[in-house]
């Protein structure tokens, strides 16, 4: 039987699981579900801590530090490759140091080094370094076709090499609430959030214009007289965004959460009034589709990968465009845009964004490959 050595570092028990983390831990759970036609083998690369049991598959932990000098030579000599011995190989993080990628599945998620390098850790390596590697590579899978675009355009990678496979969500867990009073409640005990409020997740300046956002939020309240909050998931805001709220006096009305887990996001999605997400890139925008799962209203931007993701079940506006998200946060709270249609039509939505499905097609390119 073939053997398929899946990298699973980014879930290790004991360290915080970021997003890309915990889209890979959602492809993980799918497969534990399935039936699968090759070995699949879980390798980690960590000194020391908890592997990873819950899964019914042989684990292969290659006991050295993620340090330069190490990955240097984890590209001059095989070491991966005598230790885990596979047929193919699934990187499901942008990058990881192989001796001979030519049995790489390599999931590139966007190609923000490029795009916004500022925003991307290590951007000026990848810039050099990944498309390379890309090319050298036996397949990449993204996750939107706006990101396979980039990646033709920036890698220089073939079109016929690439494939589009979206990322699912846990629709067990994100659901709408099943008793309001609860979730108030909650929000108020955990967070004392006792008015109704708008909700931003994954927040910056730059690209994730939660500054515009902020601005307009100060506009809407000051000319509207509304009891609505603004709740920020931040987890490390720069000084001028205090200073901004310090200025205007609305320290009482804009709440910075700096982390919430799975519970407390869950929660906050359920009792927002409508979730704000205006960015100007995203490889996908996994908010969206959790927010709409709750039942939330979605106001997002019609760039990059953001349209495949929201279709006609989200709001768009320009975040550049001064007052539009002023106007949609006026007309939410005068009754003026049919929220419970496009609650529905989210409902209905993300239903096409499984991880089932997701697990389906990435089985179906490992057994093309092999």
């Amino acid at each position: 039987m073939k053997r398929v050595v899946f990298d699973a570092t980014t879930i290790l028990p004991g360290r915080k699981i970021d997003g890309i983390g915990r889209t890979t831990k959602g492809l993980l759970d799918a497969f534990s579900k399935m039936e699968l036609p090759f070995e699949l083998v879980l390798f980690t690369q960590k000194l020391r801590g908890k592997r990873l049991q819950d899964y019914p598959y042989k684990k292969c932990n290659l006991p050295l530090p993620k340090w330069q000098l190490v990955s240097f030579f984890e590209e001059k000599f095989p070491i991966k490759e005598l230790y885990c011995k596979g047929d193919l190989y699934h990187i499901p993080h942008n990058f990881a140091p192989m001796y001979d990628y030519s049995k790489v599945v390599l999931t590139i998620h966007d190609a923000m080094f490029f795009s916004y390098p500022e925003n991307f850790k290590d951007s000026e390596t990848l810039r050099i370094k990944l498309p390379k590697i890309a090319n050298k590579c036996k397949a990449i899978i993204t996750i939107s076709e706006a990101s396979k675009k980039d990646i033709m355009k920036y890698l220089n990678v073939d079109e016929d090499k690439i494939y589009v496979i979206p990322w699912g969500i846990d629709l067990d867990f994100f659901t709408p609430s099943k008793n309001f009073e609860e979730t108030k409640n909650f929000l108020r005990e955990k967070f004392n959030i006792e008015r109704p409020y708008f909700l931003s997740v994954s927040c910056d300046i730059g690209r994730k214009n939660t500054d515009k956002l902020i601005s307009e939020y100060i506009k809407f309240i000051t000319q509207e007289k509304s009891n609505h909050d603004l709740v920020l998931i931040w987890g490390n805001p720069p000084k001028e965004i205090y200073e901004l709220i310090k200025k205007y006096n609305v320290d009482n009305k804009i709440h910075i959460l700096n982390y919430v887990n799975d519970k407390e996001l869950l929660e906050l999605y359920r009792g927002a009034k409508a979730l704000f997400f205006p960015s100007n890139y995203e490889g996908f925008g996994l908010p969206v589709l959790e927010a709409m799962a709750c039942g939330t209203v979605v106001v997002t931007s019609p760039f990059s990968s953001l349209p495949e993701v929201g279709g006609d079940a989200v709001i768009y506006v320009y975040p550049n465009k001064e007052g539009m998200m002023f106007d949609i946060m006026s007309k939410i709270i005068n009754n003026k845009i049919n929220l419970k249609d496009y609650i529905i039509k989210g409902l209905k939505h993300v239903k096409n964004f499984t991880w089932e499905e997701c697990a389906i097609k990435t089985i179906k390119v490992y057994k093309d490959l092999l």
